[in-house]
């Protein structure tokens, strides 16, 4: 899942506290308007995926959110 947002570490620290994921956070822009944003990226299962988005709209309702399947993870959190 990847949430890209203006509003990071308010959706970072309640991620960490309600779910127990890992959460990598890295910096960009956006293309169009050039505005700083954060894209927060973790790997979480189907049934933790609601959860995760009423988080994510409680701090930034305008936040872009990015579900895909994985296939395989390796590696620890």
């Amino acid at each position: 899942m990847q949430i890209i947002t203006t509003v990071a570490e308010p959706i970072r620290q309640e991620i960490l506290a309600s779910i127990y994921r890992g959460v990598t956070v890295t910096e960009g822009y956006g293309g169009y308007t050039l505005e700083k944003k954060y894209i927060l990226l973790m790997v979480v299962t189907r049934y933790e995926t609601a959860q995760i988005k009423q988080i994510v709209r409680k701090h930034d309702e305008q936040a872009f959110i990015n579900i895909t399947q994985t296939i395989e993870v390796d590696g620890n959190f």
